[in-house]
């Protein structure tokens, strides 16, 4: 068979594990008992057994690629496709990331969906801060040295003089 032919066959074979497994426990939906991590949670929380219905993804579950096998569908494919899926989704999120904690992204797009590459301006952008990163770094340990200078002289009930030497 095709490329295309064993995508949809492990897509439709998906499809049927996952409605499955929603029919087992609809419940489990108004919690969020889907992923793997949120399945283990609740399982434990509800004393259930239930098995994931999709990766932390939101692809095939482990469990699935198995039985998708063991009724004879080729999963090959499928699987390809779902790591694209996932490659293109944490490019995605790890670029949206960036962007929030002000260390690049963007990759020359609008929206923030290039991909995570930064654009040469924002590389120069980038070392222009490093300069004022370090500065801040720098005032932060000199106030710190301060607050425990002070720290001790309160506790040594001494007064120090204008170099640090202290008197009393």
């Amino acid at each position: 068979m095709g490329f295309l032919s064993n995508v949809g066959d492990f897509e439709k074979f998906n499809l049927k594990e996952m409605f499955s497994k929603i029919g087992k426990d609809p419940e489990r939906l108004l919690y969020g008992s889907a992923d793997p991590l949120s399945t283990g949670m609740w399982n434990k929380a509800l004393g259930t057994d239930n098995e994931a219905i999709v990766d932390q993804w939101g692809g095939a579950s482990k469990d699935t690629y198995g039985k998708a096998e063991a009724s004879g569908i080729d999963t090959k494919n499928g699987h390809q496709m779902h790591q694209a899926a996932r490659v293109v989704a944490g490019l995605i999120a790890g670029n949206y990331g960036a962007q929030q904690a002000g260390i690049g992204g963007g990759g020359g797009t609008e929206g923030g969906q290039g991909g995570g590459m930064p654009m040469p301006q924002n590389q120069q952008q980038q070392t222009s801060q490093q300069p004022d990163a370090n500065a801040q770094l720098l005032e932060s340990r000199r106030k710190l040295e301060e607050a425990l200078m002070q720290q001790k002289m309160a506790a040594s009930g001494k007064t120090p003089d204008f170099q640090g030497n202290y008197y009393g």
